[in-house]
């Protein structure tokens, strides 16, 4: 399937993102979380590590980037550039059947859908996103999945255009709060990085409303934000 973007009038858009937008069923009316899946309702870090581990590579946690930070066993030298994309698409293929919640991220879905509609936006590869959305189902997560590459704000925008009802997104990392604000500035932005070690290394995100890491904490800060919105 092509990877050649096309032109929203709010950015880029893959053809089967839009698509699998066109596609969903959601009521205008209705409150909206879009939440992304790695460090947030799933474990990316943790089982990342071990996998570089058993294949010669140790990950560091000296910054909040893959880049700079993932070294062969042998030398000590840096893996960089289209090795660690490479490195990163093989893991996903790898873990993406039997990716494991993070803490509390099963009873905080089951619990927010009493009270909103759940999508998840991930930047996973579109030919694994069918995978990805059968296993967080099969862990008690079953939400649609919408497959993404870059920034997220066009695509968030594009959800969005004729929804009426305070929409929220959850994302770990700092520039995809900036995309949403660029071009949807009206969604209430909440960064979460669940790993502790990557949660120590950054702060919270410039264009976020607010920084929570844990999800009941986060479950109360929504719920308060939809009553305080009349919902």
């Amino acid at each position: 399937m092509s990877k050649q973007s096309i032109h929203h009038e709010n950015g880029p858009l893959l053809p089967e993102s839009l698509g699998l937008i066109e596609g969903l069923d959601l009521d205008p009316a209705l409150p909206l979380i879009l939440c992304d899946a790695d460090e947030v309702l799933l474990q990316f870090a943790l089982p990342f590590e071990g996998w570089l581990q058993e294949r010669g590579y140790a990950l560091d946690f000296k910054s909040f980037a893959l880049f700079g930070n993932i070294r062969r066993h042998d030398d000590q030298s840096l893996v960089e550039g289209n090795q660690i994309h490479a490195l990163v698409d093989q893991f996903l293929q790898h873990v993406v059947d039997h990716s494991k919640a993070v803490d509390g991220a099963i009873d905080a879905v089951r619990h927010l859908q009493k009270r909103a509609q759940m999508v998840i936006v991930s930047n996973i590869p579109h030919i694994l996103r069918l995978r990805r959305e059968q296993a967080l189902a099969k862990i008690g997560m079953a939400l649609p999945v919408l497959s993404n590459h870059g920034p997220k704000g066009p695509m968030v925008a594009h959800i969005l255009r004729t929804h009426q009802a305070p929409a929220i997104f959850l994302d770990d990392l700092p520039q995809q709060h900036a995309s949403v604000a660029e071009h949807a500035d009206h969604v209430h932005r909440i960064h979460f990085v669940a790993d502790q070690r990557l949660a120590g290394l950054v702060g919270p995100a410039p264009d976020s409303h607010h920084r929570i890491d844990r999800w009941p904490l986060c479950v109360d800060h929504i719920e308060t934000h939809l009553t305080a919105n009349g919902f």
